[in-house]
């Protein structure tokens, strides 16, 4: 086999499959050089003795002889061999300022090739990831099937590793967008080929992560603790222990009763059988009589099966009182697993019906089917104290697990390193075995570099829009009326704390959402579309950090930024914020250093907002600053549109 440059071990990771490259003149041949001071093998060029040389049984890919490799061939011509193997394997030849040409080739081991999905001008392509190609290649058929746009003349030369010419129809500028990032990349287009290959030039541009995470591939103490774990995982619902959860009914209430309704003769196998499966699990019970009744409403699941709820608005949510425990928000979230490198998610089966229910509260459970009435030994869904109570619950399951959080039925696991995750995974698979937990391995990902939370992407570097969110931004088509406006700009807010100066950018947009304006907005609808990408990123906060707040205000708004410094001294943004001032918040911001200034009295004249608020600034220790707006990276924050309605 041809020796690996060096370079490509760096690019390629941990992956399995071999791959070999090399790089010579195309004006002269290598030969082999003897000095006095050392030997240098014929075979390789290397400074060792001809017998020890690894290459001395390899077949050279020039001359096809047996005894050295291509780079010290003396030979002055190609053999022309037909390859045995189905892939054909890509040379790529740049010949462009300099007279170097450089011969790279994969070589296929039995493994599955790894591969990677990218968006092209918005259209998904699966690529084979190839770090022996110096460039991304495609075929003619697939580049009119997928992208279909005029191609330039390419300069650059392709060969495969026998020396044969690939046939080029051009080049074209695409704009390629992964998990990471989006950019536009040049693509070759060749006459024929196998599959799309992802070649160093986006590899290095798209920062991929070409180490593998499989289970099968990834460290033996994650399959082992899998496998001591196994009893978890199952389909089944799991029955925490030692637990019971309370519906609260209100005092002095009148049950209520409702018949069942009268399903489809075509639904009612499948209801029954859902019945007979909770039964069987012992979630519900059937009974002959009861005060309370609910009917009861079908959800399809993806997997095709039924789910049966109780329409619990019409009964048990009028009678009982709310959990108003807090779910957490995507910042919670960040926070919590800040400082992990890599995150695990676990999803709890059956998600309520892993609580049990007191006595007292199964009365208000009680639902009407064709089959006769039946009581839920479980919390079910529906209700609308279950989600408050289930988190409750669960986090007070696993309070104890350092990096871990709840969030519903899913458990987010990190470490600060592999050890530590283990460490922490460990724990929390251990305490759903101790306590009847159960967890469905099917939608469980393990040791991950980044997942997906709420329609944000979060790894341990901050916070990130989804890309299919981001395309559905660019692709939406221009609102015509303000329904279809009010559903767009919905849209962007959703993404607008990645924006720093939304407000101003938005605002010819909210202009729009008054009587009587006329439709002309094409740049305004062009440039929100434009600066929202994939390369915006929110920070994690860390609590351990100096905290810089830059702020702004104008005669129109105030503006924020919430700043960190990273690792390498840079300013990184942690969130933005921006508002429109009322009539009463609209004042000169210079004079506030004489009434808030640290060391300064609470003022007693003062109105009793400003009280107000050197009493709250009295508990902080700070230091306040003036800077000139043209100085003042918030400026844009604040400079609201006069249009915009203060809240």
């Amino acid at each position: 086999m041809e020796a690996a440059a060096e370079g490509i071990e760096d690019l390629s990771g941990h992956i399995t499959d071999k791959v070999c490259a090399m790089k010579h003149h195309r004006t002269t041949a290598a030969k082999p050089r003897s000095t006095t001071s050392d030997r240098v093998c014929y075979r390789c060029g290397g400074p060792h003795a001809d017998s020890r040389c690894r290459f001395k049984d390899s077949k050279c890919y020039k001359c096809q002889k047996i005894g050295h490799i291509a780079k010290v061939c003396r030979s002055t011509h190609t053999a022309k061999v037909q390859p045995k193997n189905k892939h054909k394997t890509h040379v790529l030849d740049e010949n462009n300022v300099t007279e170097q040409s450089y011969v790279l080739y994969s070589m296929y081991s039995t493994s599955a090739p790894l591969c990677r999905n990218l968006l092209i001008n918005g259209t998904a392509v699966k690529f084979q990831i190839d770090t022996g190609a110096s460039l991304s290649v495609m075929n003619k058929k697939t580049f009119v099937e997928k992208v279909n746009i005029p191609l330039k003349p390419s300069s650059k030369v392709l060969k495969t590793y026998t020396g044969e010419n690939v046939q080029i129809c051009g080049e074209a500028e695409v704009v390629v967008t992964d998990d990471v990032k989006t950019a536009t990349l040049p693509l070759v287009v060749v006459e024929r080929g196998g599959p799309p290959l992802l070649g160093r030039d986006w590899i290095q541009h798209l920062h991929v992560d070409l180490r593998i995470n499989t289970i099968d591939s990834h460290d033996k103490k994650l399959q082992k603790l899998l496998e001591d774990h196994d009893s978890v995982f199952k389909s089944a619902a799991g029955c925490l222990r030692d637990v019971k959860v309370t519906l609260h009914g209100k005092p002095d209430t009148t049950p209520k009763f409702y018949r069942a309704r009268q399903p489809p003769y075509a639904l009612r196998e499948a209801i029954e059988e859902e019945l007979s499966c909770l039964q069987r699990d012992g979630i519900v019970e059937p009974v002959d009589h009861s005060d309370w009744a609910t009917p009861i409403v079908l959800v399809w699941k993806r997997d095709g099966t039924v789910r049966i709820c109780g329409d619990y608005k019409i009964t048990v949510n009028k009678v009982c009182k709310g959990d108003n425990h807090p779910i957490p928000r995507i910042e919670d979230l960040a926070y919590a697993l800040s400082g992990g490198d890599k995150c695990t998610k676990l999803d709890l089966s059956h998600v309520y019906t892993q609580l049990q229910l007191d006595e007292e509260s199964r009365k208000y459970t009680i639902i009407n089917t064709h089959k006769g009435l039946f009581t839920y030994h479980r919390l079910c869904f529906g209700i609308s104290a279950a989600p408050g109570i289930f988190q409750r619950t669960m986090e007070g399951v696993f309070r104890h697990v350092p990096g871990c959080v709840i969030y519903l039925d899913d458990v987010y696991v990190t470490g600060k390193n592999d050890e530590d995750h283990l460490r922490n995974l460990y724990k929390v698979l251990s305490i759903c075995e101790e306590k009847g937990l159960s967890l469905r391995r099917d939608k469980c990902e393990f040791m991950h570099q980044e997942v997906t939370f709420l329609g944000y992407r979060l790894d341990k570097n901050g916070v990130y829009p989804l890309a299919d969110k981001i395309k559905a931004i660019r692709d939406a088509p221009t609102p015509r009326n303000t329904q279809e406006l009010r559903s767009f700009l919905g849209l962007i807010n959703f993404y607008g704390k990645f924006i720093p100066n939304v407000s101003q950018v938005l605002a010819p947009l909210y202009q729009l959402l008054r009587q009587g304006q006329r439709w002309c907005w094409s740049k305004a609808f062009s440039k929100i579309k434009s600066v929202l990408s994939l390369d915006k990123v929110l920070v994690h906060f860390k609590s351990e950090n100096e905290i810089v707040l830059v702020c702004d205000a104008s005669p129109t708004g105030v503006g924020a930024i919430l700043t960190q410094p990273d690792d390498h001294g840079h300013v990184r943004p942690v969130a933005y914020a921006s508002r429109a001032l009322n009539t009463a918040g609209l004042t000169d911001h210079k004079p506030l250093l004489g009434l808030f200034g640290e060391g300064k009295s609470i003022p007693e004249h003062a109105s009793a907002r400003v009280q107000r608020s050197s009493i709250t600034l009295s508990a902080y220790s700070y230091k306040l600053q003036h800077r000139p707006g043209r100085e003042n990276s918030a400026d844009a924050l604040s400079r609201l549109a006069s249009t915009l309605q203060p809240r």
